[in-house]
């Protein structure tokens, strides 16, 4: 009966996933190579145009040798090549340059170099973690065996000791190498994928991979540590990796601008003379209190712009709850990093959502794309609205739970004293 319902599984449910399996990766693998194939397309359409400008570039100098070849004595031969002569020490480069050069864009060359040190390095591990690891437990056994006889040899102690050393060592070195053959396939594999492209979401990368999302995140993130990228990045919120900075904020504007913003509104210290006293530094709600009071007049000011009366009563119930939390974060300054992101993304999104509205409203009846607009605008404001009611009900948690901390603390206490006794209790 076990070999039946064994069989029955196998056949029924365990080859027809790996077949699906199979017929998904191959689906991936062709996009992929359609992919590719294009953008073979591209580049070869931009080679033959480099090279028709080359070929330009050749005739235009043909034409000067031949004007100089006619006026030889103006333009007598050089006796010597120039030291800057394209090429000049390239072709002597020595195998120790190329080993120290590990980090960075790296070429075929030196991928494979870095490969190959990979795998001599896991296989020296390997071999002194077998033949020492070997040799640690002989010695060990030996020497607990000697110890049932009620003898001790320190010799023995000694090499078992140094075995052990070299058995770790040659576990290093198998971690080592498998590191860096694995991050030098890795990146081998990634720029491929990336190409020329400025920015790549990183789903496009996990899907002609066929590994998870965050996976592929991970190992870009080790590559970009270990200098493998040395101006990219990978993003987590915006799920792309980009190669430069420019990129990123070509790609995302008004969150760099954001981020610019908060970096220079932080006040830097003045140098102070030494006789006066160090001031003490502003508290935190003083400056969460002027964002916000910015950050709400901006607000108010577009909503007052809206003239749709439905629209305008969600942008209303939205403020009503943006000021009611701003208005706690005051009165409880330790909830100041609770509301931090509120204060730098989402508010400051709102502000820019209603800003969209209002240059778009005039257009709303003749345009469908501004009807659209207004109405992703509406939907929008609902689902904020619910956020901010659940930031709001957040905070009056963590208020909720400290208040219970202390009446238990202090029914704990007069408990204690005999306070509580004869029925009078604190409820």
């Amino acid at each position: 009966m076990g070999t039946l319902i064994f069989l029955i599984f196998v056949f029924f449910i365990l080859i027809p996933k790996l077949q699906q399996k199979k017929a998904q990766q191959e689906k991936m693998r062709r996009d992929y190579d359609a992919a590719r194939r294009a953008e073979a397309a591209v580049r070869a359409a931009q080679n033959a145009a480099q090279s028709a400008a080359a070929a330009q570039r050749a005739a235009e100098q043909n034409a000067a040798a031949a004007r100089r070849a006619q006026n030889a004595d103006a333009y007598p031969p050089p006796t010597r090549q120039p030291k800057y002569q394209q090429g000049a020490g390239a072709q002597g480069e020595s195998l120790w340059t190329r080993m120290k050069n590990l980090k960075g864009e790296q070429d075929a060359q030196t991928l494979s170099l870095k490969k190959t040190l990979g795998v001599i390095l896991g296989a020296v591990g390997g071999g002194l973690s077998c033949l020492f690891g070997l040799g640690t437990l002989l010695s060990v056994t030996e020497f607990i065996e000697s110890l049932s006889y009620g003898y001790f040899f320190a010799d023995e102690l000694t090499i078992s000791i140094v075995s052990a050393l070299v058995t770790a060592g040659g576990l290093f070195l198998v971690r080592t190498g498998a590191g860096v053959y694995r991050r030098a396939k890795n990146f081998e594999w990634y720029r491929a994928i990336i190409g020329e492209r400025r920015e790549c979401p990183i789903t496009d990368i996990a899907r002609a991979t066929g590994r998870g999302p965050q996976k592929v995140l991970r190992d870009l993130q080790e590559l970009v540590r270990n200098g493998y990228f040395p101006l990219g990045f990978a993003d987590v919120e915006t799920g792309c990796f980009y190669a430069d900075n420019d990129a990123y904020r070509e790609r995302n504007p008004e969150k760099a601008k954001w981020e610019d913003s908060a970096v220079r509104s932080r006040p830097v210290p003045r140098p102070q003379p030494a006789a006066q006293p160090t001031p003490q530094p502003e508290p935190a709600p003083a400056q969460a209190g002027a964002l916000s009071d910015a950050q709400l007049r901006e607000y108010k000011r577009r909503m007052e712009q809206i003239q749709d009366p439905a629209l305008h009563e969600k942008a209303a119930r939205l403020y009503e709850h943006a000021e009611d939390i701003f208005a706690w974060v005051q009165l409880h300054p330790e909830c100041t990093d609770d509301v931090r992101r509120f204060c730098s993304y989402y508010l400051p999104t709102a502000n820019k959502l209603l800003a969209t509205y209002n240059e778009i409203a005039p257009h709303k009846n003749d345009s469908q794309v501004a009807a659209n607009i207004e109405s992703e605008v509406s939907r929008v404001l609902d689902t904020m609205t619910t956020a901010f009611r659940g930031l709001m009900d957040n905070l009056l948690q963590n208020t909720a739970v400290d208040m219970q901390a202390e009446i238990s603390a202090l029914e704990t206490v007069l408990a204690q004293e005999g306070l509580t006794q004869n029925g009078l209790t604190l409820q």
